[in-house]
């Protein structure tokens, strides 16, 4: 299950409205309905979800690592493989 279906799913499990998890989150609908439909939500929205125990902490911790591999640029990446190529030959 991706990020926004667990969101969606924690969501309707409590019987709380998007408003309304909005209001707790202070972001906008719109936000949380591209999270729930798809969208991959910002670091900042993934870490005040976790605090308000909506996304467990291991979640968080594999999608802030993906995050931050995937903001890397092409060159960046290279030298991390090459760096984990090294340590492992």
């Amino acid at each position: 299950m991706n990020i926004g279906a667990e969101i969606k799913a924690f969501r309707k499990s409590h019987s709380i409205s998007q408003k309304e998890l909005c209001d707790i989150l202070d972001i906008k609908q719109s936000a949380l309905s591209l999270i729930e439909n798809g969208t991959k939500p910002s670091q900042d929205t993934i870490e005040t979800m976790v605090r308000a125990g909506i996304i467990p902490d291991s979640e968080m911790e594999e999608k802030t690592i993906d995050l931050k591999i995937k903001m890397l640029n092409y060159e960046d990446r290279q030298l991390i493989i090459e760096f984990i190529d090294r340590l492992i030959m």
